[in-house]
């Protein structure tokens, strides 16, 4: 076996460990009762401190209802419903159980999963696909939900790997969204970019922003970045196709 082989090899080897042990706090997460924590029930209480982003994500979803559509909520990592922000039907993806206070019914859909299970969230997305809806709206805010995942700054490759299956998730996600729709996200981990903040680095330009930027790039939809006490806030949004023109 060629040196280039046995590093690759060893770098297999590396990322299995480390998805092995991203599952096994999964695992433990369920067997101690603390799961991804939650502290909003209502999806337009994720952009309280951004009244513009909630008046256009508003405006957008008064727009499908008015053609007849049933706009689609989709909370990841949390159990808010988006109604208030003009949704019709409403789905959350979790490792949090569903408890009986939260209230499912025909137009709140709850799914429990881990998000670094592949397998667990392309059951979501394909349950999302087979039902008929695209989401008009994404929120992704953990709050301290991931606390436990937060990779180690000194490893490099498990970092790359925690950062990676979320922005494979977030992918899926986009590529499900309605034309027109908005993606809003938070930073993952409380600590994310703590290092970068006390070096003076802005939040725009801070690592997980030219990652979304990035992404953003690449697919040419906008992106709109708030800063906050909390880090970076951004917004994506998946541009309207064009109609083809006739004769």
């Amino acid at each position: 076996m060629h040196e280039k082989d046995n590093v690759f090899v060893h770098g297999s080897t590396e990322i299995r460990k480390i998805i092995a042990l991203l599952n096994a706090t999964s695992k433990r997460r369920r067997a101690t009762g603390e799961h991804y924590r939650l502290d909003r029930l209502d999806g337009s209480s994720y952009l309280d401190s951004f009244p513009k982003w909630q008046r256009e994500i508003t405006s957008y979803l008064s727009e499908l209802r008015a053609k007849g559509e049933e706009p689609v909520y989709v909370d990841i990592c949390g159990r808010a419903h988006g109604f208030t922000l003009g949704a019709v039907k409403c789905y959350s993806f979790s490792l949090q159980p569903i408890p009986n206070y939260f209230l499912p019914s025909e137009h709140k859909v709850m799914v429990e999963g881990n998000l670094f299970s592949g397998k667990d969230f392309n059951t979501f997305i394909q349950f999302l696909r087979n039902s008929g809806s695209r989401p008009a709206v994404v929120t992704f805010e953990p709050v301290a939900g991931l606390q436990y995942y937060t990779p180690d700054v000194a490893n490099g490759l498990f970092a790359r790997i925690v950062y990676q299956r979320l922005e494979s998730n977030l992918r899926r996600m986009y590529d499900l969204l309605l034309p027109g729709g908005f993606i809003y996200i938070s930073r993952p981990f409380h600590l994310d970019g703590l290092r970068e903040f006390f070096a003076g680095v802005p939040q725009e330009k801070s690592t997980l922003a030219l990652q979304i930027q990035s992404f953003c790039q690449n697919r040419r939809c906008s992106l709109q970045i708030n800063r906050s006490i909390f880090g970076p806030r951004f917004l994506i949004r998946k541009h309207l196709e064009r109609k083809k023109r006739t004769g």
